[in-house]
């Protein structure tokens, strides 16, 4: 059996392997995808249902939400594991002997503040950029794992008191195309 040291540095090897982050960032990105094509079949539904003056079914913008949030949280994870693979290969040194010491992930990379890691990462990125990304992180902390917050003070904050959503959380039908857009120059960005 490994001493407690032994295990810490394996841990720390590990975590701090650039392409272990990669490789599930790629796998995050597939899967996401594969949910696309449902995405932009429903937004095409309701485009034109909604050219034809007629109401659009609640069940079709709940199941287009649905996936889009779904959609939404994946590309959160693919984006945020992108980031913490580049910051283990530019900071790999020091995150290994932080992840050593304490035998667990530093705190450098525990967090789904997807502009924080964009800004350690050095992104330069456009105000549309950013907006989404923060769009992204929402999903990445609960909007796709969750049916809400957890508290009445941040579930208002975003959702109004009103129940309707605030404006940075509505929704698009180029949405998906948009975080797919991010998604890769991001990728191109961080040379993954």
């Amino acid at each position: 059996m490994k001493s407690i040291k032994e295990q810490n540095s394996h841990f720390a090897k590990l975590a701090c392997t650039p392409s272990l982050w990669f490789h599930l960032a790629h796998r995050l990105r597939t899967t996401a995808n594969f949910i696309l094509p449902q995405i932009n079949a429903l937004w095409e539904q309701i485009e034109s249902t909604q050219n034809l003056d007629q109401n659009i079914e609640d069940s079709k913008l709940t199941d287009v939400t649905s996936y889009l949030s779904v959609f939404m949280m994946l590309s959160a994870y693919a984006i945020e594991n992108m980031m913490k693979g580049y910051l283990t290969k530019i900071y790999q040194n020091e995150l290994l002997k932080l992840t050593t010491e304490g035998g667990k992930i530093p705190k450098m990379l525990k967090t789904h503040q997807l502009i924080d890691l964009a800004d350690r990462c050095h992104l330069q990125l456009e105000e549309h950029e950013r907006t989404l990304l923060r769009r992204l992180t929402s999903h990445a902390v609960w909007e796709g794992r969750y049916p809400l917050t957890e508290s009445a003070s941040s579930f208002f904050s975003v959702i109004g008191s009103d129940g309707i959503p605030q404006t940075d959380h509505m929704w698009s039908s180029t949405d998906a195309d948009q975080i797919v857009h991010l998604t890769n120059h991001i990728a191109k960005a961080l040379d993954i």
